[in-house]
């Protein structure tokens, strides 16, 4: 029974921790997708304003590489929060990602129609401080699951005490119980011994009663 708590409580804890690490993983590739669109968005707009188009399709492609990579990642994640203070950090950056993806896209049409200034003020006025945002955010998730792992950690420790304990309350009680049995069989063999030799020993004065009465019988009979 111990083993098999044991196992199970390892088994459990093993599927904490990679839950656990996925979910962290997630995190890290979602602020690395914002951190990814941030500077991908300034390099279009560094790249038209210079009249490099090399550069301003290198970001094109960057920046929606970023995109997919949050989307992806903020899909991945979504399933595998279950407390609220979490839940609530990814739906933020959910929110983030939807509110940063229009804005995204009427960055490009202004970068498109070359409305430069409005380009500008798209990226420096309302997509920055959601960048930023998104950003915090990330990282309360990232301090919100490191207390979690520490918390499963200290949670671990104490059921395999206490599994522990209970094997060798187990075991103990195995040996009292194996102990116990030993010394009912002997007691029981002794007294059947006894039991046996006063049998025996009445037997025997039973028999010598009989030789005596039948010695009786005899003399009465002459």
């Amino acid at each position: 029974f111990s083993i098999f708590s044991i196992s199970s409580l390892q088994r459990k804890m093993n599927g904490m921790a990679d839950r656990e690490v996925r979910k962290i993983d997630l995190a890290g590739r979602t602020t690395a997708g914002f951190n990814q669109m941030w500077a991908s968005a300034r390099g279009i707009l560094l790249g038209t304003m210079t009249s490099n188009t090399e550069m301003v399709t290198a970001a094109e492609v960057t920046l929606q590489e970023g995109r997919d990579q949050v989307t992806s990642s903020l899909r991945g994640i979504t399933p595998l929060v279950s407390d609220e203070e979490c839940r609530g950090l990814v739906n933020g950056l959910s929110n983030h990602s939807r509110e940063l993806d229009q804005r995204l896209n009427r960055f490009q049409g202004a970068i498109r129609g070359q409305r430069l200034d409005e380009a500008v003020q798209l990226l420096n006025v309302e997509m920055r401080p959601l960048f930023l945002g998104a950003s915090a955010e990330s990282k309360r998730f990232l301090a919100a699951q490191a207390t979690h792992v520490t918390d499963n950690a200290r949670d671990a420790d104490q059921q395999v005490t206490l599994a522990r304990l209970l094997a060798i309350l187990l075991s103990c009680l195995t040996l009292a119980v194996a102990v116990a049995l030993i010394v009912t069989f002997y007691r029981s063999n002794n007294e059947l011994r006894q039991i046996a030799s006063e049998i025996g020993e009445g037997s025997r004065q039973v028999a010598g009663a009989a030789q005596q009465v039948s010695g009786s019988s005899q003399a009465l009979a002459q």
